[in-house]
C-alpha cells in the first residue's frame, strides 16, 4: 500500500538571477499558515513580505471610514483619522507566523490543523483621540438634536365687552430629542471597530 503525505508549504523559495554574473540567488521566506485573518481580511498562506503589505494597506483604508452618527432623521459624519484613531501596537503577522512553532511535533501539528478548520482571527483594536473625539461628538454629532418647544395658544377675534365667539389657535409643541454623549463616547470607544 501507498501512504500518501500531505505537504503543508512554510517557506516560499525565490530565485533571482545575478545580473553581472548570472549565478541563481535563492531566498527562502517563511510563510504564514492558512486559516489565518484580520479582521475579515486574509493574511495565511502568504508570505511574511506579502502579509505585511495587505496589513498596511489594510490598516491604512481603515483610516479613511467613515463613522456615522444618525438621529432624528439627522447625521453627522467623520472619518476615522480625523477622530485621531490609532491602532494597539501588535504585530499580527509574527503572531501569525509563531502559530505552530512552539511545542512537541504533534503539538504544533494539531495547532497548524487548529488553524486551517477554524481559522484564526486577529481583531484590530482602534482607539480614538479623546479630545478630537470629544469635539466631534459635541460639535457635530449633537446637531442631530431636536429642540423643544412648548405647545401655545393664540386667542383672536375676541371682542371685551361682547359674547361674540373667538377663534383659538392652538400651535403643537414639539417634544425635544438629544444625544446622550457620554453614552456616545462611550459606544465608539468601546465598540471602536471600524466596518
Amino acid at each position: 500500500s501507498i501512504i500518501m503525505k500531505r505537504v503543508i508549504p512554510l517557506m516560499k523559495l525565490e530565485v533571482l538571477k545575478c545580473p553581472s554574473c548570472g549565478a541563481n540567488i535563492e531566498f527562502e521566506e517563511e510563510m504564514i499558515c492558512n486559516g489565518v485573518f484580520i479582521d475579515s481580511i486574509e493574511i495565511g498562506g502568504k508570505s511574511v513580505t506579502q502579509a505585511r503589505e495587505i496589513v498596511t494597506e489594510y490598516l491604512n483604508g481603515l483610516l479613511n471610514k467613515k463613522l456615522i452618527v444618525k438621529a432624528n432623521d439627522k447625521k453627522a459624519s467623520a472619518t476615522v483619522e480625523e477622530l485621531g484613531a490609532s491602532f494597539a501596537e501588535a504585530d499580527y503577522v509574527a503572531q501569525a507566523l509563531n502559530i505552530g512553532k512552539f511545542g512537541n511535533v504533534v503539538r504544533r501539528y494539531k495547532d497548524l490543523k487548529d488553524v486551517e478548520n477554524d481559522k484564526k482571527v486577529y481583531e484590530v483594536e482602534v482607539s480614538f483621540n479623546e479630545e478630537k473625539l470629544n469635539k466631534f461628538v459635541n460639535n457635530e454629532a449633537t446637531k442631530c438634536n431636536i429642540e423643544a418647544k412648548e405647545p401655545s395658544v393664540q386667542v383672536s377675534g375676541r371682542l371685551p365687552s361682547s359674547n361674540a365667539s373667538s377663534s383659538f389657535i392652538i400651535k403643537d409643541g414639539v417634544v425635544g430629542k438629544c444625544i446622550d454623549v457620554d453614552l456616545l463616547k462611550s459606544d465608539i470607544n468601546k465598540n471602536g471597530k471600524v466596518i
